[in-house]
């Protein structure tokens, strides 16, 4: 049922380009889940969607936030991945930036979790984190698909998402 979910969610607002804005849905088979996502239309900002979640889905329970390919695109979030990365796990980042290339390169593959903490570390997620502790949530860690890295720009690229849980 959750991938179900998921899918029909990523059917519906497909990938956003250069005018990202924020969706805020709910699984139409379970009104209690709730997720924010990047999409080609709705709030103009992610603080905005977060700020009216509560108002557009009283019943639901934020689980994530989809971020599709935006840390691919935001130039401040991959030099912030990039310098986590070279402090935190610097021979990994070597041998996966020589190699670089498809999702199941044996060289890129050990990077997925520390891109994942890399990740969790960017002034776009600690401005996310601040924003939902507003509404009484929190991110409590990323999951990440399609992990790669593009040999020629050495960009990261992986379709995210912001996992969430109420704050206690």
């Amino acid at each position: 049922m959750i991938t179900r979910f998921i899918l029909c969610f990523l059917a519906t607002i497909s990938f956003a380009s250069a005018g990202d804005c924020w969706r805020i849905e709910t699984d139409p088979a379970d009104s209690t889940r709730g997720i924010l996502g990047i999409s080609r239309e709705g709030y103009v900002s992610l603080d905005e969607a977060i700020q009216n979640f509560p108002a557009e889905a009283p019943r639901a329970v934020l689980v994530h936030i989809w971020t599709g390919l935006f840390f691919s695109r935001d130039l401040k979030s991959q030099e912030e991945i990039r310098d986590y990365l070279k402090i935190h796990f610097p021979v990994l980042l070597a041998s996966a930036l020589q190699s670089s290339g498809n999702l199941h390169n044996p060289r890129v593959t050990p990077l997925r979790e520390p891109f994942e903490k890399a990740v969790l570390s960017t002034s776009f997620v600690h401005a996310t984190d601040l924003e939902l502790a507003k509404i009484g949530y929190k991110i409590s860690r990323v999951s990440s698909e399609k992990f790669f890295i593009d040999k020629k720009t050495k960009t990261f690229f992986a379709d995210i998402w912001l996992m969430t849980e109420k704050n206690r």
